[in-house]
Order: C-alpha cells, then structure tokens, then sequence
C-alpha cells in the first residue's frame, strides 16, 4: 500500500514537472493595443491625447522590436498607457505618462484549467517625463527635500552602460537606500543633451547642512513654544487647584515640560554651533575647491566644519550628485516628451524563473534608438 502511495505521489510530482515545463512553453497572446490608434487609458485635452497617442504608438514599435515580447511564449502581454493630469496651477510645467508593459504566465486552476495569472509577476515600465521619478513617483529615495524646498544629495548611482541612445544605471552595488527597484537596472534615454544628474559641490553640500540645521531649529522653536503653553497653563492650573493628589500630578507635567524645554534649547544652542561650524567651512573655502564634486566618507569621522568631506582633490568616499532641475526645456510645449526612462521587475518570488529571463530580454533587446527618436 505504502508503495502504491509513493509511486501516486511519485507520478504526480513528475506530472506537475512536466506540466510547468508545457506552461512555460504556451504560445502567448498580445492585449491591450490601441484601437485606431488610441490607447484606452489616454484621456485629456484632445490636443495632448493626440500628441500622447502618437508617442506611445513609437514606443509600441519599439518594444515590439523584441522578438520576445512581439511572439510571446509561456506568457500574456497587456499593454497600457496613460498620462496624468496636467496641472499648472500647482507650478507643473509638462505632463507625464507612462507606458506599460504587463506580463503574466500561465497556471493551471484547481479544475485543471489552464488560465493566465491574475496579477501580473513582472512588467516594463516607460516613464515620459518623469520629472518625480526619483522623489515619489517610482520610489527609488529621497532625492528632493520637501521640507527644505532643495534638492537632496545623493550618492551616485552606478553606470553600467552608455550608448548614444541610453545610460543604463544599477542600483545591485548601490550601498544605499535603493527604493522599488533595488536589485535592477534601469535606462534612461535623453531628448536633449543636458545630464540627467549633475555633481554636487562641496559649498552646495555645506549649505545643504546649514538649511538642514535650521530646520531642526525652527521645529524646535515649535516645540518650545508648545512646551512652554502647556508650562503656562499647568502653573495656573496648580495655583487654583486645592487637592493634593491633582496637585501632586500637575506638578509632574510642569516638571516633565520645564525637562522638554530644556532639552530643546540644549539641542538649538548644538544645531547653532554645527552651523558657525559648516560657515566656517564655507569661509575657509577658495573659489576653486568651492566649485569641486562633494565627495563623502561615512567612514570618516565628523568635522566640525566640513562634517565627512574628504579633502579637496581626493576621491575617498561617494560623490554626491543631485537631478538636474535644469535638463528639461521650459520652452517646450507641456505635453512634448523629453525624457523617457525604462525599468523592469519582477517578483522574486512569485514570478516563475524563465518569465524572469525573459522579462530581461525584453528589456535589453527593445529598440532603444527607436524611443530616442519618438522624442525628435
């Protein structure tokens, strides 16, 4: 009996086995291509529909370039595109779209049909424009401080390949926060000729930590105001309170906010002295070191005024680059694109591992050239 239950199991493993290597072998089938050609998740103002739709048309053609995603086998293709709204009044200067590439393999359900995945394990994404691409929109890391109202230096992200057409970029050695994309690469191909990331200077980089500093002063200035409201209002609550057992609780809060305060001018009376410290920096600098990368070691130990620069000159450390609020051309109208940036993923677990290497190719053998030009 034991060994008609091993061999069952036995035949049924190899059968799944078999039946997965069959999945992966399914001729494919396409969805999601514009009709007429409009894609379905376009919509605006008539002159910027049409403007988008002409574009994602190039980089439909450009993708098709590749012969796996254009005869696709073991999996399903569902295109989409869309831009977002267009708002000036919010100090926008151009929209953005995406175009995407969905990808879902084949199992087979619990009634022995065949049927695609429900969600897609893996995708391509175009983004046009993507102006907020490495603050929020794709996630990769704080690259814009919002508090602060400046760009945030950041480590410079690994090129792995550059051609006249693209510059691919890895975050699988980057030491540092890596965001969505952490263990991929991604392309991005210019309309123009201005970078897409530009160096940091070291006297950019020892005012960056003074606008730093002061805003941990103006949130402490916050809070002592606070503190010192609920002082007031706990004194005057004591001088009219006749219990002992109340008295003896408010005494606790004027004695835990008269510590907070406390404490928050001792932490102002730091961030004032790191500031003179950074100023001093600043002051000791020549025009030419002023105007060199940032290069940090956070290995170094702190200086009181230049924090963890490495001196003038030497490379130890990261450099430290921040996006170009300059590459993209005001004078465009909104809706030309000038920038398209290409990305893959998958999910590491969920996604079976020959859709992985075919998620890959599609990304490396897209006609690249093709989507530089969608841009002229």
């Amino acid at each position: 009996m034991k060994f008609l239950l091993y061999t069952t199991f036995a035949l049924a493993t190899l059968s799944l086995q078999a039946q997965s290597v069959k999945l992966s072998e399914v001729p494919g089938k396409i969805t999601g291509l514009p009709v007429n050609g409009s894609f379905t998740g376009v919509t605006g103002p008539a002159a910027t529909v049409k403007t988008f739709n002409t574009t994602f048309g190039k980089l439909l053609d450009a993708s098709m370039a590749s012969k796996p995603l254009s005869t696709p086998v073991g999996f399903e293709v569902k295109f989409f595109a869309n831009i977002s709204k267009f708002q000036p009044q919010l100090g926008e200067k151009r929209n953005t779209g995406t175009f995407n590439i969905f990808l879902f393999n084949y199992m087979v359900n619990q009634s022995g049909l065949m049927k695609k995945v429900d969600e897609a394990p893996a995708f391509i994404k175009m983004y046009l424009n993507a102006t907020d691409f490495f603050t929020r929109t794709a996630g990769f890391f704080e690259a814009y401080d919002e508090r602060l109202g400046i760009p945030h230096p950041f480590q410079s992200i690994p090129v792995v390949d550059s051609t006249e057409d693209y510059t691919t970029y890895s975050f699988k050695s980057y030491p540092f926060n890596k965001g969505y994309y952490a263990d991929f690469t991604f392309r991005i191909v210019r309309g123009n000729n201005r970078p897409v990331f530009i160096p940091f200077t070291r006297k950019q980089y020892l005012e960056y930590l003074i606008a730093v500093e002061k805003l941990k002063i103006k949130e402490s200035e916050e809070k002592t105001n606070d503190f010192k409201k609920e002082l007031a209002d706990a004194r005057k609550r004591l001088a009219g309170e006749k219990k002992d057992d109340i008295q003896k609780i408010i005494r606790i809060a004027i004695e835990g906010n008269e510590k907070a305060i406390a404490r928050e001018e001792k932490w102002m009376s730091d961030y004032n002295d790191k500031i003179n410290g950074y100023r001093a920096g600043l002051a000791d600098m020549s025009a030419e070191e002023e105007n060199l990368t940032a290069y940090v070691d956070l290995n170094r130990t702190a200086n009181a005024r230049t924090e963890r620069l490495v001196a003038p000159g030497r490379r130890e450390g990261y450099a430290l680059y921040v996006v170009n609020r300059h590459y993209y051309d005001n004078t465009q109208p909104p809706m030309k694109t000038q920038s398209v940036m290409v990305c893959y993923w998958y999910h590491p677990q969920f996604c079976p591992d020959f859709l992985k290497e075919r998620t890959r190719r599609i990304f490396e053998s897209i006609d690249y050239h093709r989507i530089k030009e969608s841009m002229q």
